[in-house]
């Protein structure tokens, strides 16, 4: 979506969109409605079907070394992947994932629109509330599992995101000091206008996203992405 259309949309809910409240109150009512979504299940007899992208990323460090620092990127509030930003609960930003908790993934707006001010923040963030972001909740998390074991990571998709499904992340030994970071995503659109979107333009922006995650959790421990199989043009935002 072009950002003159994104504007005009924008500027049109606003009324809808926008309420007077406290930047405490919307904080804590959006915390509200994120403990309230249902998890999305994926429904087989769908006229949708169910479909599942997977890449593979290594890294020139091994697997507890890449799990650490893909957990603590994505647990950085002061980090994003291209427009994505990583939001959770006051009580849990900056600190460790545990199981069951659950955050958004919020398309930021203001970034792409270069639109900021005490007006456009609470206007475009209730607009990516509901209308540009995935809300997911963390269903399985092992990042210390036994020696030769993968690490993995799981989150499921929540009510308010354009697909159900789960992403998951797998962390395994190639050879000493080489591991690959493997992403299988599963997802299945809840609408069908949607799927025109998601496959032509959608599945590139998860693809550079899950690809920035990845080169920033190598930077973080001082590491390198050595192959993957994301192509070049899905790489940057």
């Amino acid at each position: 979506m072009r950002p003159l259309c994104i504007a005009l949309a924008v500027i049109a809910l606003c009324s809808s969109c926008y309420s007077p409240r406290s930047a405490a109150e919307r904080q804590r009512l959006w915390e509200q409605r994120l403990n309230a979504r249902p998890i999305l299940p994926l429904l087989p007899n769908s006229e949708i079907t169910i479909k599942r992208d997977v890449h593979s990323i290594d890294i020139d460090a091994d697997v507890r070394r890449v799990a650490a620092g893909f957990h603590g990127t994505m647990i950085d509030p002061n980090k994003h992947f291209g427009l994505i930003h990583v939001m959770r609960p006051v009580d849990q930003s900056g600190k460790p994932f545990v199981l069951h908790q659950r955050f958004q993934g919020r398309y930021a707006l203001e970034d792409l629109l270069q639109l900021r001010g005490p007006f456009w923040e609470p206007v475009l963030r209730a607009f990516e509330n509901q209308l540009t972001s995935d809300y997911g909740e963390i269903s399985e998390l092992n990042l210390e599992p036994p020696s030769g074991e993968d690490c993995r990571m799981t989150y499921r998709y929540l009510e308010g995101s354009p697909i159900a499904g789960s992403s998951t992340f797998v962390v395994h030994a190639l050879s000493e000091g080489h591991s690959r970071l493997t992403q299988i995503f599963e997802y299945q659109e809840q609408d069908p206008g949607f799927v025109q979107f998601f496959s032509t333009q959608g599945l590139k922006l998860h693809d550079q996203v899950v690809y920035s995650q990845a080169r920033q959790a190598a930077e973080a421990i001082g590491a390198h992405v050595i192959d993957t199989d994301i192509p070049e043009p899905y790489r940057k935002p």
